[in-house]
C-alpha cells in the first residue's frame, strides 16, 4: 500500500531574498571565467558547450573556461559535482529526487552551480541559462529566443532546486524516418534536454515483444507464447496483438533477465510491460487463468521481476502499463512491489465511460475513469505515473492547447503523490508546441502560471505580431478545444489575422515564424473543409491522401530542416494523392487494342486496397464488391472513387458478406483511381472495364492470389524490387516470381517479416510482362518498385507509364 506524502520538501524552492548584485559581464566584457572538469557524458558536455556559446550570445563577450581558478576575473563559476563540500552533496542527496536536483549559490566573488552527478548538472545549467531569459520553445532555430543583455549580473544567495516530477517525458507519435528530415531527431533531443526532460529513466512502454521475441521462440520453444484458441503460435505484428504465457517459469526469468542486463545499462526504471492488444491476445492456459485478471497477471509478473532484482538495485524501478486489458486495478490481495511503477493510462478507448483527455481529471466526462481506475490504482501502489495522450484528439492534426487543464491537473497528480507523466503527443509544433513546451515546464515547476508563461512565449516568438498570431491560434485551437468543426468565417478570420502578422513582421525572423504558422494554416484549411462537409466517409478519403492537400506532398519534399517541415510534419507521404506523381500522371493501357478475356478474379484482398480502371471514351465505369468476412470482425467496407478530374465520389457503405455493383455511366474517359477498405474484413472485387490494375506500394494486402498477377517490367530495365511484407509473421509464406518464359526467378516458402529481394532483369527480358503468384496468407502485402507498380489479372488489362507497345 502506498502513503500520501503530507510535506513536500524544497520543491522548485523559491529564490532567496536579492542581495547584492554580481555581474558576470559589463559593457559586453566579461568578469567570469568557467571552471569545469572534463566529462565523458555526452549529454553533460553539450550542456557546457551551450552555456558557453549562450553567455556569449548574450553578453557578446567570448566566457573563458579552465579546468582550475587562473585568477585572472573576479568571479569564478564552478560547474560540476567535483565542486561540492560533503555537507552540500548530502542536503542535494536527501530531496526526494536527488539524483536531478541542483545547487546555485551565489556569492560576490564565486558561483557554484552542481549536482550530485551530470543529470543534476546539466539540469541546473539549463535552468540557469532560463534565468538569464533563453527560451526554448520548440526545436530549430526559429524556436529558441535568446535575449542581448551585455550586462549580466545576478543576485547573491542560494538556491536548492529539483523537479516536481521524476518522470518527464512528452513523445513524438508516428514517428516516420521518410518524411521527417535527418536532424529533426537530433534536434528534438537537443530541444529536450535543453527543456529538462528525465531521459535517463528509460523506460520504453510496451515491452514483452522485446522480452520474448516471437519470431524466435514460435520455433525454439513455441511454449513461452500465448495459449489462444488452443494454439500457440499468436497472431499480430511484431509488437502488438500478441502476448507471450507470463505465468511460463522460464518467460519469467526472461523478464529478469532483460530487466538486470538494461538496469547494468544505467537504466533507471525497466518496462515490464503488455504488447499493445485486447484481452483475446492474453494466454488461456491453466496456469495463466489461475493466477486471475489481465492486471492480476500483469503485476504478478513486474512483481517478480521487482523481487529478483531488489537487492542488487534498492532504488531502481520495474514498470507497466495499465492500460487496455490491464487498465483495471489487480483484485483484492494482488498487492504491488514497491519498486514497481505503474503508469496509469487516460485514453477514452479502453472502455470506462467516454474518457476525454482534452478535458481535466475533473471534468465530469472523466470522473468514472478516476474514480474506478485512477483512485484504485492510487490505493495500490507505492509509485504512480500518468501515461497521458496530449494532441491525440481522434488523431487529427488539429490546434490544441493543454494548458489549462496541465495548471490544474498536475498539481493534482502532485499532491497525490504521482512522479510524473509520460505522454504520446503529435509531432506538429505549431498545432500543438505550446502544450509540449509548457508541459515540460509545468513539470519541472508545477507552481509555474501557464497562463503567463503562454503569453510570454507569443510576445517572445512574435513580438509586436503577437496578437494576430494569438487571435489566429486560438480561433483555429476551437476546433478541439469546444469540439466542433471551424466555419468557413473561422477560416477566414484567421487568414485575415496571419496576413496581417506578416504585414506587421518588423525583421526577417519573425517573418519567418508568421510564415510557420501560415504553413500550418495551410494545411488546416483544407484538412476541416474535408472534414466538416464531406458525406460518411470523408476521414477515409484524407486519410487516404484523395482529399483536398494534393499540393502539400512537394511542400514536404522541398522541406530541408525542422522549422521547415514541423507545421506539415503528420502529413505523411503515402497518405497523399498519387495523382502528383509522374505514374498517375502519365498513365495508360499497355496493350490498348488487345482483346481481354474476362475471367472470373477468385482473389481476395484483406485491407485497404487501391485499385485503377482505364475507362475508354463513351464505356461505363462498371465494377462489383463482395465483401468476405473474416473471424467475427465488425465493420462495414466503404469505396471512394477519384476520376480523371480529380473529383471524389464516395460509395454506400455495406456490410460484411454483402455484394455491390457500381455502374457509372456517362463518364469522362481517363484513369479512376478506387480504393476499397474493408476494415478488419476482406472483400473480392471485380472490374468489368477492359483495363485495371491493383496498385502495390499501398497499405493492401492479398490473402489469396487467385491465379497468378501480371505486371509490367519496360525496356531498359537493369533490375527491381520485390519487399514482401508480413508483419504478423505467423504464417508462412510463399511465392514465386517468373519471367517472360514462365521460368521461376525467385522462389520462397518461409516465416518472415519484411525482406527486400532485387532482381536482376536480362536485357533480353525487358520490355515483356512478368508474373507473381503466391499462396494464401492472411496479412501479407507485395510492393513492386522500380517498375510500374502495378498487377493486373490478365496481361492484357495492365496499365504503365512506359511508351505503348
Amino acid at each position: 500500500m502506498r502513503t500520501l506524502w503530507s510535506v513536500i520538501v524544497f520543491i522548485s524552492v523559491a529564490a532567496p531574498a536579492a542581495g547584492v548584485p554580481v555581474a558576470l559581464a559589463t559593457g559586453g566584457q566579461p568578469r567570469c571565467e568557467l571552471v569545469v572538469k572534463e566529462t565523458a557524458d555526452p549529454d553533460m558536455a553539450a550542456a557546457v558547450a551551450d552555456l558557453e556559446q549562450y553567455f556569449t550570445r548574450i553578453t557578446g563577450a567570448a566566457l573563458p573556461t579552465t579546468d582550475q581558478p587562473t585568477g585572472e576575473y573576479p568571479v569564478i563559476l564552478r560547474v560540476g559535482s567535483q565542486w561540492l563540500d560533503e555537507a552540500t552533496r548530502t542536503r542535494i542527496s536527501d530531496l526526494r529526487y536527488g539524483e536531478e536536483a541542483f545547487i546555485l549559490r551565489v556569492a560576490t566573488d564565486e558561483i557554484l552551480l552542481a549536482g550530485t552527478g551530470p543529470v543534476g548538472t546539466r539540469h541546473g545549467i539549463y535552468r540557469l541559462l532560463r534565468r538569464w531569459g533563453c527560451r526554448w520553445y520548440f526545436p530549430g532555430e526559429l524556436g529558441e529566443v535568446v535575449p542581448n543583455n551585455p550586462d549580466l549580473a545576478m543576485a547573491s544567495g542560494e538556491r536548492l532546486e529539483q523537479p516536481s516530477f521524476r518522470l518527464r517525458r512528452l513523445w513524438y507519435a508516428a514517428w516516420d524516418d521518410s518524411y521527417f528530415p535527418p536532424n529533426a531527431k537530433s534536434e528534438y533531443h537537443q530541444w529536450c534536454l535543453r527543456n529538462c526532460w528525465s531521459d535517463n529513466l528509460g523506460f520504453g512502454g510496451h515491452s514483452y515483444y522485446r522480452i520474448v521475441p516471437k519470431e524466435k521462440y514460435r520455433q525454439e520453444s513455441p511454449e513461452y507464447l500465448a495459449l489462444v484458441h488452443g494454439q500457440r503460435a499468436p497472431v499480430g505484428n511484431e509488437k502488438h496483438d500478441w502476448q507471450p504465457c507470463t505465468s511460463h517459469p522460464d518467460v519469467v526469468q526472461l523478464a529478469i533477465d532483460y530487466t538486470r542486463d538494461r538496469l547494468a545499462k544505467g537504466h533507471k526504471v525497466v518496462s515490464v510491460s503488455p504488447n499493445d492488444g485486447g484481452v483475446g491476445s492474453f494466454c488461456q492456459c491453466e496456469r495463466c487463468k489461475a493466477q486471475g485478471t489481465i492486471s492480476d497477471r500483469v503485476t504478478i509478473l513486474a512483481n517478480r521481476v521487482a523481487e529478483a532484482i531488489a537487492d542488487e538495485y534498492p532504488d531502481r524501478w520495474v514498470g507497466f502499463y495499465a492500460y487496455s486489458a490491464a487498465l483495471m486495478p489487480p483484485s483484492p490481495g494482488v498487492e504491488v512491489h514497491d519498486n514497481v511503477v505503474v503508469f496509469v493510462a487516460r485514453n477514452g478507448c479502453h472502455e470506462i465511460g467516454e474518457v476525454d483527455w482534452l478535458k481535466s481529471l475533473f471534468a465530469e466526462a472523466n470522473a468514472r475513469w478516476k474514480n474506478e481506475v485512477l483512485d484504485p490504482w492510487s490505493a495500490k501502489a507505492k509509485h504512480l505515473a500518468l501515461r497521458d495522450y496530449y494532441g491525440l484528439k481522434n488523431w487529427r492534426d488539429v490546434a490544441y492547447d493543454y494548458s489549462a487543464f496541465l495548471d490544474t491537473d498536475l498539481p493534482y497528480l502532485h499532491e497525490r503523490g504521482f512522479i510524473g507523466v509520460n505522454a504520446e503527443a503529435l509531432c506538429n509544433w505549431v498545432a500543438s508546441g505550446f502544450t509540449l513546451y509548457s508541459g515540460y515546464q509545468k513539470l519541472w515547476d508545477v507552481n509555474l502560471s501557464l497562463k503567463e508563461e503562454r503569453q510570454r512565449l507569443y510576445d517572445d516568438l512574435f513580438g509586436p505580431t503577437s496578437e494576430h498570431i494569438v487571435l489566429a491560434m486560438n480561433r483555429m485551437q476551437q476546433q478541439s478545444m469546444e469540439d466542433r468543426p471551424l466555419t468557413d468565417e473561422d477560416l477566414a478570420f484567421c487568414a485575415q489575422q496571419l496576413a496581417a502578422a506578416r504585414a506587421a513582421a518588423p525583421d526577417d525572423l519573425i517573418r519567418r515564424r508568421v510564415d510557420y504558422v501560415q504553413g500550418y494554416y495551410d494545411y488546416l484549411a483544407p484538412f476541416v473543409r474535408c472534414w466538416r462537409d464531406g458525406p460518411s466517409g470523408a476521414q477515409l478519403r484524407y486519410r487516404l491522401g484523395l482529399g483536398p492537400a494534393a499540393e502539400m506532398r512537394q511542400a514536404i519534399l522541398a522541406a530541408q530542416d525542422s522549422s521547415a517541415f514541423a507545421a506539415k510534419a503528420m502529413i505523411k507521404l503515402h497518405w497523399l494523392p498519387a495523382e502528383t506523381s509522374p505514374e498517375a500522371t502519365n498513365l495508360h493501357p499497355l496493350f490498348p487494342d488487345e482483346p481481354v478475356a474476362f475471367l472470373a478474379d477468385e482473389a481476395i484482398y484483406r485491407a485497404r486496397n487501391m485499385f485503377i480502371v482505364w475507362v475508354d471514351e463513351g464505356q461505363a465505369l462498371d465494377f462489383s464488391i463482395a465483401g468476405v468476412r473474416v473471424g467475427n470482425n465488425p465493420g462495414p467496407t466503404t469505396h471512394v472513387i477519384l476520376d480523371p478530374q480529380g473529383n471524389i465520389i464516395l460509395g454506400e457503405p455495406m456490410d460484411r458478406e454483402d455484394h455491390q455493383t457500381v455502374k457509372l455511366t456517362d463518364v469522362p474517359a481517363g484513369a479512376y483511381w478506387i480504393v476499397i477498405d474493408p476494415g478488419s474484413n476482406a472483400f473480392q472485387v471485380e472490374f468489368r472495364n477492359r483495363h485495371a490494375v491493383l496498385e502495390t506500394g499501398r497499405i493492401g494486402v492479398i490473402m489469396e492470389f487467385g491465379g497468378p498477377k501480371y505486371f509490367y517490367v519496360p525496356e531498359g530495365t537493369e533490375h527491381f524490387i520485390l519487399s514482401v511484407n508480413a508483419p504478423g509473421g505467423s504464417e508462412v509464406v510463399d511465392f514465386a516470381v517468373r519471367n517472360p518464359n514462365e521460368e521461376v526467378v525467385l522462389e520462397k516458402q518461409a516465416y518472415f517479416g519484411h525482406n527486400e529481394f532485387t532482381i536482376t532483369v536480362p536485357e533480353h527480358h525487358a520490355g515483356h510482362v512478368w508474373s507473381l503468384d503466391a499462396g494464401p496468407h492472411e496479412d501479407t502485402e507485395f510492393v513492386l518498385s522500380g517498375v510500374p507498380p502495378f498487377l493486373a489479372q490478365e496481361p492484357g488489362r495492365l496499365l504503365t507509364t512506359a511508351p505503348t507497345r
